[in-house]
């Protein structure tokens, strides 16, 4: 397998690079373009639309936050299971797919040990 050179790497990211910055600095600027008006302080219109910006913003990065926070939790979680030779399903199954009680139990106790790992 050939190992792609340096320069080529450069020259596939570069595109992605840019694009991410020039979000970034949209972002940046739009915010700094609506919140203006709070600084200013300008008529009652203009600063109502600049505080449902900043709860809005506020909104999205908590939720971005949270969500990511407990892919990379759950998937660790799956990952330990998976190294100590578990497997990957998580998730209790529905009436029709489980077997006896004992089966159920299991799962049960696979469950809180999993719940107990990722709350220590």
């Amino acid at each position: 397998m050939r190992i792609p050179s340096k320069r080529m790497i450069y020259i596939w990211q570069c595109p992605v690079m840019l694009m991410s910055w020039s979000w970034l600095t949209f972002l940046l600027a739009l915010t700094l373009h609506v919140v203006a008006p709070l600084a200013a302080r300008e008529k009652q219109n203009d600063r109502n639309v600049a505080l449902f910006y900043c709860v809005a913003c506020a909104v999205v990065v908590l939720n971005f936050a949270w969500s990511s926070f407990w892919h990379y939790r759950i998937a660790s979680l799956i990952r330990t299971q998976e190294e100590e030779g578990g497997s990957r399903r998580a998730v209790v199954p529905t009436d029709a797919e489980s077997g006896s009680d004992s089966e159920k139990e299991q799962t049960t106790r696979s469950i809180a040990e999993n719940l107990q790992i990722a709350q220590a």
